[in-house]
């Protein structure tokens, strides 16, 4: 009878051992997620309070001195900084995390936000000085099969034009009024698609295809400055 009864102890504390290791690995992984989040959150509200300091400045110029290209190329480079940066952390921080988290979909809105703002002011400040940086608006869905090509390509064309060309990626799946008015007002009706310079491309669109749109913008560009 004693026998017995050790043998069926044994199992009983080697699950009660495993429960107990699992619950520590899924209560650091919660910890290390909700940290990562309120890391990304932090930036995020940095980023929001320097480019309105920003754009105040910038205002500021123009009010003293209009027509300051300087003040709006300044502007534009330092912003294209603070966008790409975030950019990078985002992306990081959804390849790195599977468990879901409440509070990163009002972070991640936070960020659209941010992405749509600086997207207006260039586009605002582009009426004062010749367009100097092609923008290139991404609409992408979680169900979308192209989508993680895309945002490969997208990737390499960051690298090869620097900070002559802005992406914005804006996740569709956040139900956003801002980004379904744009769906709308861009007839949107498959993933991926990109607004370039405010010409539409729907469908996936290859480096080579890129890298030509791209460059007929930048010697638009050219060409009407030379002018």
């Amino acid at each position: 009878m004693v026998e017995r009864e050790i043998e069926w102890k044994y199992p009983l504390f080697a699950a009660l051992l495993t429960a107990v290791i699992f619950s520590g690995i899924f209560y650091t992984a919660l910890s290390l997620n909700d940290y990562k989040v309120n890391n990304l959150k932090s930036q995020i509200e940095e980023v929001e309070v320097e480019q309105r300091s920003r754009l105040v400045g910038l205002q500021l110029s123009e009010n003293l001195e209009k027509n300051d290209c300087r003040a709006v190329k300044g502007w534009v480079n330092t912003t294209v900084d603070d966008i790409r940066n975030l950019r990078l952390e985002v992306a990081a921080y959804e390849d790195s995390n599977k468990i879901d988290n409440r509070e990163y979909i009002t972070v991640k809105k936070r960020y659209m936000n941010l992405l749509l703002q600086n997207l207006v002011q260039i586009r605002n400040f582009d009426n004062a000085c010749n367009r100097e940086v092609v923008d290139i608006v991404y609409f992408y869905s979680d169900n979308c099969n192209s989508c993680t090509d895309q945002a490969t390509v997208l990737t390499e064309i960051r690298q090869e034009y620097g900070k002559d060309v802005v992406v914005y990626p804006l996740d569709t799946e956040l139900d956003m009024q801002p980004i379904n008015f744009l769906l709308n007002y861009y007839d949107v009706e498959e993933y991926p698609t990109l607004v370039i310079n405010g010409e539409v491309k729907q469908g996936f669109q290859s480096m080579d295809s890129l890298e030509q749109d791209i460059e007929s913008s930048l010697n638009s560009t050219n060409s009407t400055s030379e002018s």
